[in-house]
Formats: C-alpha cells, structure tokens, sequence
C-alpha cells in the first residue's frame, strides 16, 4: 500500500505526533511505501518546499508556506501528484477531508488519528488552576470551547474511519454521536527498541525525582513543587529535576522562572529544551512524577506516562482522563487524585525509599507496555484498518 501520514506539525519531539513516525517506520518494514507531509521538518533539515527528505526509509516533504494553503489553493502539482498516488491518507492533526478530496482527482479514504481532545473545554482549565488560562493565546484553545459539538459531530463524521487511541477519547466521541463502527480503539504505541539500550548514571545516590513535559498546571507542575517540599522535610539532600519542552509559551516560561526564584531553587534542577539524554536522564530517576490536573489540550494516552513505563520505572500520576487505562494503581505504577499534594508526597517517599518496590512496579509496567502497547501489535491492528476501509470504500 501506498500510505500519506499527514499533519500540519508533527515532528518527533511532541508527543502527539512522534507516534507518526514510528508507525511510518514499521509500515514501511511491513513491506508499504510511506511519505509525511507535514509544515514541520526533523532537527537540523533545511526546510525546501517539498524537498524529500529520507529519514528511517521514509520520506518527509514540506510545502513552500502552509499546507493548508497549498491544499486550498490546489494548484501544487507535487502534492496533488502525492495525494492522488496514495492508497490511504492518515492524518494525525486535524484538516478537513473535503478541502484534501478537492486536491484528489480519484477518490481515496481519509483516516484521522484522535489522540488528543478535538474541544478544549473551560471546566478543565478551571481544574488546572488560573494559570492555565495563559494558554488560551493559543488558537486550540482560544476558539474550540464556543465551538458548538454539533460542528465537531459534522467533521468528525467526514472521515472514513476515526482511530482513537483510548477508550477515554473514544467515549468523549461516542458522547457526541459519533457511531461505534466509525471508530477503532488502538492502543498508542510504543517502540521499545529505543528503551531496552538506555543504560543508568551511577550518579543517582540520593532521592531523584523527574517531571518531564509541558510545563503547565495542567500537568500538574505546581504539585509536583509542592509534593517535593514535603519531601525535603524527610530527605532534605533529595533532587527534583523539572525538564520543560521550551515551546509551550507563557505558562512555560512563567514556571521557569518562579522555579529558579524559589526558596528550594538549590534542590531543583531546570531544564529547558529537547534533550537527547532525557531517557539516560529519566532512567537514573529514583521515580517519575507526573499528576495530571486535567485533560486540557494533550495526547491521550499521555506519551509521557507511557515513555517512563517503557524505561522500567515506577510512575506517579493522578485519576485523571484515561491514565488509569494505563496504571493500575500499586500494580503498574501509583495514582493519587488531582492537586492531593500530601498524598503525592507520601507516595513519593514510599517509592524512592522502597527500591524492592520501586523495581517491581517498574518491571511490571515495563511488560504491561510490552504487552499492550507494544508497536509492532498496534501497527498490524492499523494495516487491518487501512485494509478494511479500503474495502468498505471501493466496494
């Protein structure tokens, strides 16, 4: 099959679109050809409009200025020729079916990847706190609360099939109306070659806890600050290692600073930006902490929680949004309820003081991710999708 993974910015450092690539990767192994398209290019590639790019046996082509443009203009001869070539067109940011079959001369089924909230809702910002308001200057966020559901029912519908990766996000369509024969459940994936090498600094000698992501309330960082001054009160040579994605705006760049002013500045390690070493780093963690205040505006699954659990280590997050499909609570990590500090702290103590614990539950989730989100598995799931909708479509 010939197969056009599409979106205006994936790239391989956010963690809703590095998924992408490692699908183009694997389907490329299982014998398909594979092209990206997308406004964004990998580190350190130039970008030339629709220049092709090979990277893993796949390519990556960018247009001059906006794909969106260059899907409503019509007129690029390149990107119609791809359109028109391709068996399946997988999207996984959101652009309407109808302004890409206008570019498509023959018509080919249209498959979108749901892993992140379509509708960012006011409740669940109110949940993360006042902070988190700062990111309604993004246009995500500014615009699709007063978006009524009714529109979202009517695009989501456009598409041939809807691949959900959670039972969580799959219901929040079904809410809408959405059929259940429009929608397939598949576990997001994992590539757990890029784990099994990643090897510990013997540097670790003293509790270490990490937070890696979007740094936002919504993710939970000013818990994470406060669960860990608790923790200084028991182990007051412990470390907390906060690394912030550094393209996340305002809030982002707020908490970096109340970070480096704050009274336990000496205890806490900041860092900002793509680092190649966060696994190594994450890996010498005592424990990993992540509580989730709210659903607002990421992955689903979050790819965070399913990283730490490929690294083998023990996760703590919050019963939030479809986090418990992932952690079993005392089984394949820890979940305490949003904002609960204390029980946050105590949990982390627990942890870091217990490396019989600590090694059993990073074990287990390391072969729940094996077993469940393993990427050769969800892969073999999606070429059934592809096959099924290309049948269905013809027929």
């Amino acid at each position: 099959m010939k197969i056009c993974i599409m979106g205006k910015s994936i790239n391989m450092v956010s963690g809703h679109s590095k998924p992408a690539f490692e699908l183009a990767r694997e389907l490329i192994h299982a014998g398909n050809d594979v092209v990206i398209l997308t406004n964004k290019v990998l580190p350190g590639f130039k970008n030339i409009p629709y220049q092709s790019v090979c990277h893993e046996n796949f390519e990556i082509l960018t247009p001059s200025n906006s794909l969106i443009l260059d899907l409503y203009l019509g007129k690029n001869e390149v990107l119609n020729n791809i359109l028109n070539d391709s068996d399946i067109i997988h999207l996984f940011d959101y652009i309407s079916p109808n302004l890409i079959k206008s570019c498509v001369k023959t018509s080919v089924p249209i498959i979108y990847t749901l892993n992140g909230s379509y509708k960012v809702r006011i409740g669940e910002l109110v949940a993360a706190g006042a902070p988190s308001f700062l990111n309604m200057v993004k246009p995500n966020f500014l615009f699709t609360p007063i978006i009524p559901n009714a529109v979202f029912k009517k695009k989501l519908n456009n598409f041939d099939k809807i691949i959900s990766t959670s039972n969580y996000m799959a219901e929040d369509i079904f809410q809408l109306g959405i059929t259940k024969k429009k929608v397939e459940v598949v576990p997001l994936w994992i590539n757990m070659q890029n784990f099994y090498d990643i090897t510990e600094n013997d540097t670790a000698r003293v509790p270490t806890f990490v937070y890696f992501g979007w740094g936002s309330s919504i993710r939970g960082v000013p818990d994470v600050v406060s669960a860990f001054k608790l923790v200084l009160r028991r182990d007051p040579d412990a470390k907390l290692i906060m690394c912030f994605t550094g393209f996340h705006g305002i809030e982002e760049k707020m908490y970096g600073y109340l970070l480096k002013k704050s009274e336990i500045a000496k205890s806490i390690v900041l860092k900002v930006g793509y680092d190649p070493n966060i696994f190594k780093l994450i890996k010498s963690a005592s424990v990993v902490v992540l509580p989730f205040r709210s659903t607002a505006g990421y992955a689903h699954p979050p790819l965070v929680v399913l990283e730490a659990m490929a690294l083998g280590k023990p996760v703590i997050s919050t019963f939030v949004g479809d986090v418990p499909e992932i952690i079993s609570d005392g089984t394949t990590g820890f979940l305490v309820q949003p904002r609960d500090v204390k029980a946050l702290a105590q949990k982390m103590l627990l942890v870091s003081h217990n490396r019989e614990l600590s090694q059993k539950i990073g074990n287990q989730a390391q072969d729940y991710i094996v077993k469940k989100h393993n990427l050769k598995d969800s892969t073999q799931q999606i070429i059934e999708v592809y096959k099924n909708v290309k049948e269905e479509f013809h027929g």
